[in-house]
Formats: C-alpha cells, structure tokens, sequence
C-alpha cells in the first residue's frame, strides 16, 4: 500500500491520492488521538494547533502512517 499526500506542511487540508475504503487515526505528538474516522478524498486541519501529527491509514488490515506538518 502506498498513498501520497500532499501538501505537507499544510495551512489546512490535505490531499489524500488513491483513496480506497478504509479507516484513518490522527495522533498529536504525545500519542493522543485528535480524530478518526472513515479515509476520504482530502482531510481538514484547518482548526488543528500548529504541530507535528502523525495520520494511520487502515486499510484492508494494512497500515501505514505519514507524518503531518501543520503550519
């Protein structure tokens, strides 16, 4: 599995390439979970705190981060 993303840094959304069905977890950096749901087309950080996230995709039981920066 390898999605892209992009921008990142971002101000606000990311762009999530080769969207398939799936789950996502947003963790801030001291492992709390900000948000997860359902993997869609892009994800809105706009009303993030400025900082470094690390997102889960979950997909078919494959899984893999990103790390997010968020400016």
């Amino acid at each position: 599995m390898n999605r892209n993303m992009y921008p990142n840094p971002t101000t606000g959304k990311i762009n999530i390439s080769l969207t398939l069905k799936g789950t996502y977890q947003i963790y801030n950096e001291v492992g709390r979970v900000f948000t997860e749901g359902d993997i869609s087309e892009f994800l809105d950080l706009t009303d993030y705190p400025k900082g470094m996230y690390m997102l889960l995709l979950n997909i078919e039981n494959e899984y893999q981060y990103f790390k997010i920066i968020k400016q």
